[in-house]
């Protein structure tokens, strides 16, 4: 093994573990050497900086994993395959193909191999600087920033892997990867519930670290969004994404509801005030989920589903829907539905769109494929695609004040004026729906939350409705309403605009996958039988061909990304990476 290979040409060995305890200065008069190492400043931008760019475009930038999840959700439904949205929203639901040769395995390798890239290159930063012996590093670069900055981005990506897996590797710069003979240390899969106590803890300690810096954020490690992002700034938006996800990353209606409340309150009491996005450039920094979903100049991407926005339909469309095979479901006009940001309060038809949706009618090809239909596609940022610039919506405080209000209700088991005000900015103020009182039943105000976050949140918050959705509800079956889900007359659960109780279903259709398998790749290289989730009976629970036993020692090659595609346009577009190794 070379140990003096140049970092661009992706050595097989991390800096340290190659015996180095300094960086050498880049020799811009000898190119041609093959002993030149990254300079701190690289070090500080091209691995640590660029760590949340890399975990945005495997969650965020591309079409995977995002569409898939908000088919999954019901959140949008879509006739072509792309991103594997048919297969996976198809009733009754199927097993996810996790196969390496499934044409959409990058539903689940994008985010699993972007992330563990961004993860690898904040551990080789993070070895480095704390390695120095010179004194050189936190003289050239900020280092109280970078351990910061790192921190947070460790938590975004660790938070990633727990909500879409069952299980995931923790890495972070504390673990030993090689022994004193150079030889790999195994490392174990742990389960999903320990790697976001991981992530958790990470994003913990990047608020604690930044709270009270003096530094600001660096440019373009946020897009231009992080240009005047102060320590403080950070410190918030770390903590608003722990009040995101505590709820998320529950499997069932029964870890939701034991979820850490009480932090999503504080977490949302001391994190962002205002709305945060990342500014997109056309280039480095897009959003294809945003962009296929607010797409107004053709009538063939997605569309709003009716679980969607069909909740308070007054028109009976939407109980007839519910009741119908999904196969033979069509689209209909909501009229008269009394939220003016689906339908225009001044037009009866239903056929004049509101403040956040528009009306399209008929899709593109429509009866060539049996897949329900809807009449509705989102408008409020139409804006985004003609240019693939400006602010990308990313966390919005009212996605945050809808979980401090579930966290509210559930805590205190009654509704309060503090709960019906949270709710009532969106629903009435927005929405011109009667407002909530706490005359309004748990369930009534429950639905009502769950209602706002979906419609607030739609097409923007990248696998957020599926996230939510797993917990929100029972498994629903294709047809009719959520099981054992009645009022006290014997009517399907939930309730309408006035309270009339209607038909919906609010949890994810059975036999839907309830979380992912490494990918079937990622299975090979650690020589196990490839496993998946999905069907009937088995939405999380073990297929036969195969075990997910968590605490398991596995080979450390599942911290390398094997070369394909992906990796050589990440290097065709410069981004830097270390500690990746490409079997041969």
């Amino acid at each position: 093994m070379n140990c003096r290979a140049p970092i661009a040409l992706l050595a097989l060995c991390s800096l340290l573990a190659c015996g180095l305890t300094d960086i050498e200065v880049e020799n811009q008069n000898d190119p041609d050497r093959d002993d030149v190492f990254l300079t701190w400043g690289a070090i500080e931008h091209g691995l640590v900086g660029a760590a949340f760019h890399q975990i945005w475009m495997g969650t965020n930038g591309s079409g995977y994993p995002a569409m898939g999840l908000a088919a999954m959700a019901d959140e949008i439904t879509l006739r072509w395959g792309n991103y594997g949205v048919r297969n996976l929203s198809g009733e009754p639901r199927t097993p996810f193909d996790n196969s390496p040769d499934y044409r959409y395995a990058p539903h689940v390798e994008d985010p699993w191999y972007d992330i563990y890239t961004a993860l690898s290159n904040l551990y080789d930063g993070l070895r480095a600087i704390e390695a120095d012996t010179t004194g050189l590093a936190c003289q050239e670069i900020d280092c109280d920033r970078v351990r910061a900055w790192a921190k947070f981005a460790q938590g975004v990506g660790h938070a990633w892997l727990a909500l879409m897996f069952d299980s995931a590797f923790v890495l972070d710069e504390s673990i030993e990867l090689f022994d004193d003979r150079g030889q790999e240390i195994s490392q174990p899969l742990r389960p999903y519930s320990e790697v976001w106590q991981a992530a958790r803890a990470y994003l913990g300690s990047a608020a604690t670290l930044a709270d009270g810096g003096a530094w600001s954020l660096h440019p373009g490690w946020l897009g231009a969004s992080s240009t005047g992002l102060s320590a403080s700034d950070l410190a918030r938006l770390a903590r608003s994404h722990i009040a995101r996800w505590i709820p998320q990353v529950a499997r069932t209606p029964a870890e939701r509801a034991t979820a850490d409340w009480a932090a999503v309150i504080a977490s949302v009491d001391n994190g962002i005030a205002s709305d945060f996005t990342v500014e997109a450039d056309g280039s480095r920094w897009i959003s294809d989920y945003l962009y296929f979903n607010f797409i107004t100049t053709t009538s063939t991407w997605s569309r709003a589903d009716y679980k969607t926005i069909g909740q308070y339909d007054v028109s009976g469309g939407y109980d007839a829907w519910i009741l119908t095979t999904p196969i033979a479901r069509d689209g209909f006009d909501m009229k008269l539905h009394p939220d003016r940001r689906i339908v225009d309060p001044n037009d009866p038809s239903g056929r004049v769109g509101g403040s956040d949706f528009r009306y399209i009618g008929l899709p593109r090809f429509y009866g060539r494929i049996p897949l329900p239909q809807s009449m509705y596609g989102g408008s409020r940022y139409a804006w985004y695609p003609f240019a693939e610039a400006g602010p990308m919506p990313y966390l919005l405080t009212e996605e945050l004040q809808l979980n401090k209000a579930e966290a509210l209700l559930r805590l205190n088991g009654t509704v309060t004026g503090q709960v019906v005000d949270i709710i009532n900015r969106t629903r009435v103020n927005r929405g011109a729906l009667p407002p909530l009182t706490p005359a309004n039943t748990l369930d009534q105000v429950m639905d009502a939350i769950i209602y706002e976050r979906r419609i607030e949140t739609y097409g923007t918050c990248a696998g957020c409705a599926y996230f939510n959705r797993r917990g929100e509800g029972a498994l629903s079956p294709t047809i009719g309403a959520d099981p054992g889900s009645t009022d006290g007359a014997g009517v399907p659960g939930g309730f309408d605009h006035v309270g009339n109780p209607i038909r919906h279903h609010q949890g994810l259709v059975e036999g839907t996958p309830l979380h992912f398998a490494p990918p079937g790749k990622e299975l090979e290289l650690l020589q196990r039988r490839i496993y998946t989730y999905g069907g009937v009976g088995t939405e999380a629970v073990l297929g036969s061909a195969s075990g997910a036993g968590t605490g398991v020692e596995y080979s450390i090659w599942a911290f390398y990304i094997p070369k394909d595609a992906r990796t050589t346009r990440a290097e065709s577009e410069g981004r830097i990476k270390s500690l990746v190794r490409y079997p041969n």
